[in-house]
């Protein structure tokens, strides 16, 4: 599911807006200036926050116009959306960890169990017997094993897949001689919340309605290992290699009306969600579709069948304002120098993602938790709103410049503000949470038979609405 999630995404950045052109038409980046610049406008006016941002933009965006490089017509009669109630805040944040006692409290609450065990093959004696038994024949039959590793060479089989194997053997071994001469099989053991490189809980050792538990560790050498990626399935009753953000989403006037294939309403199907998430994190609503698995290829006769259910995208909600789940960094390239430091890429954004139908969740995707270190400011001077578009409309004149974009036409969607996950110079480990505005659509190029879709992962435009910036959504700065 992660190498599937990780291509798709690489693909849709091919085809995204570069939004740092060679040329300096655009402010650049200094963001100790931009620091300075909030902390010094929170001291002229310390009454500022309680300052609402969403009464000071105008509900939509109006535009109709063509790009003077490429001839690419551009409208938009869009919402625009203001992911707070309040001001925005400006935070320093890291990578969070759980603890132990965190993973048994998130697991117990996915999987409505009191106890959690761990995910080990339930073996009897007779089990064992045999996995030794078929061990052993590799181990002593030499046409076997040049045949089994006929693609290794001489010096890796004896000093890397012989040593395994031999390891594997006596672990058995050892297994065999503590098991009770029964055929019934061997309990899991409860799993005590630790997480090792990747760790797998289930909810009961025989239960028909097994639901399996993921996590992914970030880095095992840490005194308590983070896990980067919570995943959660029912298991059997849902397939993981989705790809969110390629649907159309439900608008959200008709949050609550049922699709036609569930009795359930989007509103409902997002309560359920976020009553489970509650005790850890706060979110907002990114969006909402009704995935119907018309793209799943497997076949008829296939054992394992996609259910339909709604895709819930939710963002995580800090010191009043959302962040909003969009592609503002990634782990590929390398450290660019700017004004103010080095920019280095950042680790994947944080994601939470959920499938939910009439029969509950059967799907939860929490990646890439943060943790907030520092307030800078919770009350972040603004540029005006017509400043970020006459910026906008700069910037979409020079990232519309490729030449099979020629004569094409885009069409703008929506339009956010919310939090997103910039880069700090010089900084490896820690990152921003700055309001930025995103501009999503859709584009129509001649040539390209598809349309492209600027959705949440692959956004057309991102502009810093401290200081104007245009931030590139693959490496974050």
């Amino acid at each position: 599911m992660k190498r599937v999630l990780v291509i798709l995404l690489s693909l849709a950045m091919l085809l995204a807006c570069v939004p740092t052109p060679e040329e300096d038409a655009v402010k650049q980046k200094d963001t100790v200036a931009m620091i300075d610049t909030v902390r010094d406008a929170n001291a002229n006016e310390p009454d500022g926050a309680k300052t609402s941002v969403r009464d000071q933009m105008p509900g939509r965006l109006e535009w109709d116009f063509t790009t003077e490089t490429r001839n690419v017509h551009i409208t938009a009669d869009a919402p625009i959306r203001v992911l707070s109630d309040g001001g925005f805040p400006l935070l320093r944040c890291e990578r969070r960890g759980f603890g132990a006692a965190d993973n048994l409290a998130i697991c117990k609450a996915l999987m409505h169990a009191d106890t959690v065990y761990e995910s080990v093959p339930q073996r009897t004696k007779k089990d064992v017997a045999k996995q030794i038994e078929g061990l052993m024949e590799v181990l002593n039959d030499t046409e076997r094993k040049s045949e089994i590793w006929k693609d290794y060479t001489e010096e890796e089989i004896e000093n890397e897949l012989l040593p395994m194997w031999r390891e594997k053997l006596q672990a058995l071994q050892e297994l065999y001689r503590t098991l009770p001469d029964t055929d019934d099989p061997v309990p899991n053991p409860v799993w005590d919340g630790r997480i090792d490189v990747q760790t797998t809980v289930v909810a009961g050792p025989y239960d028909d309605q097994l639901r399996d538990c993921d996590f992914t560790v970030l880095d095992v050498g840490q005194e308590e290992p983070h896990f980067w990626q919570l995943h959660y399935t029912k298991a059997s009753e849902w397939n993981s290699s989705w790809y969110y953000g390629d649907i159309e989403t439900i608008d959200p006037s008709q949050y609550d009306t049922a699709h036609p294939g569930a009795s359930m309403t989007p509103d409902q199907a997002i309560a359920s969600v976020q009553a489970l998430l509650d005790p850890f994190v706060r979110t907002a609503v990114n969006g909402v579709y009704w995935d119907d698995n018309r793209s799943d290829t497997s076949g008829a006769d296939s054992d394992f069948h996609l259910k339909e259910a709604y895709i819930v995208e939710l963002c995580p909600v800090y010191y009043g304002s959302a962040a909003g789940m969009y592609l503002s960094t990634s782990t590929a390239g390398e450290d660019v120098e700017m004004q103010g430091g080095s920019y280095a890429p950042l680790w994947n954004r944080e994601l939470i993602v959920a499938a939910v139908n009439d029969e509950g969740v059967l799907m939860l995707v929490w990646q890439e938790p943060l943790k907030v270190t520092e307030v800078v400011s919770e009350n972040c001077p603004l540029l005006p709103f017509e400043e970020i578009e006459t910026i906008a409309k700069q910037q979409l004149n020079r990232c519309l410049a490729n030449d099979w974009q020629q004569n094409g036409s885009v069409t703008i969607s929506r339009v956010e503000l919310g939090l997103v996950r910039i880069a700090e110079p010089n900084e490896m480990e820690r990152a921003l949470l700055a309001p930025v505005w995103c501009v999503f659509g859709e584009g129509n190029y001649p040539g390209i038979p598809q349309p492209i879709r600027y959705n949440s992962g692959n956004p057309l435009l991102m502009i810093n609405a401290i200081d104007g910036t245009v931030i590139d959504p693959e490496n974050g700065y």
